[in-house]
C-alpha cells in the first residue's frame, strides 16, 4: 500500500513505508523502546517516594498502577491490531491507530499530548541529568584543585550536548 498525498490517512500517518524490509535490529530496537518507556524515572523513584505511607499501602498502590499500565497496554496492542485489519496494513504507528478509531481531532489530540509528554520527559531528564553532570564536574574539580564550583546550568548544556550527539551520532552511523 502506498502513501497517499492526504496526510489524514493512516500510510500517511506511519512512521515507515510498507516497501522498507526488516531487519534483525528491529526487534532489538522494539524491545529497547519499550524497555526505556515503561522503566523511567519515575518508576525506579516509586518504591523510595511511597515509602513513608508503609509497606503494605505502597505495595497495593504500585500493584494497582502496574495492573492499569497492563491494561491500557493491552487495550493498545488490541486497537492497533483492529487498525492493522481495517487498514489490511501491517505497517501502523501509534497515531494511525489513533486516526483509524478516533478520527482526524482524535489523532490531533492525541499528538499534542504525546508531543507534551515527551517535551516534558525531556525538560526531567535534562534538568536532573544537567544537576548530576555539574555535581560531578565539581567534585572532579576539587579533587583536582581547579574549580571551586560549577554553574548548574553548565551541567544542563553538556549534558544536552553530550546526549544530543550520542543519538544523532548514534542513529547516523547504524
Amino acid at each position: 500500500m502506498k502513501p497517499s498525498s492526504s496526510n489524514s490517512s493512516p500510510s500517511a500517518l506511519s512512521t515507515h513505508s510498507s516497501n522498507q524490509s526488516s531487519s534483525k535490529g528491529d526487534l532489538l530496537g522494539s524491545v529497547g523502546l519499550v524497555a526505556g518507556t515503561t522503566v523511567g524515572a519515575g518508576v525506579l523513584a516509586l518504591p523510595a517516594v511511597t515509602m513513608p505511607v508503609g509497606f503494605w499501602p505502597s505495595t497495593v498502590l504500585m500493584l494497582g498502577a502496574w495492573l492499569y499500565m497492563v491494561a491500557s497496554g493491552l487495550l493498545i496492542a488490541e486497537a492497533n491490531l483492529q487498525a492493522r485489519t481495517q487498514a489490511k496494513t501491517d505497517d501502523l504507528g501509534l497515531l494511525a491507530t489513533v486516526n483509524l478509531t478516533l478520527g482526524k481531532w482524535g489523532a490531533i489530540a492525541s499528538a499534542i499530548v504525546y508531543i507534551f509528554i515527551h517535551y516534558a520527559l525531556l525538560i526531567a531528564y535534562i534538568a536532573r541529568g544537567g544537576d548530576i553532570l555539574a555535581a560531578a564536574i565539581t567534585q572532579i574539580g576539587h579533587w583536582l584543585h581547579i574549580l571551586e564550583t560549577v554553574p548548574l546550568w553548565w551541567g544542563h548544556i553538556i549534558f544536552a550536548f553530550l546526549f544530543a550527539n550520542l543519538l544523532f551520532w548514534g542513529s547516523y552511523l547504524q
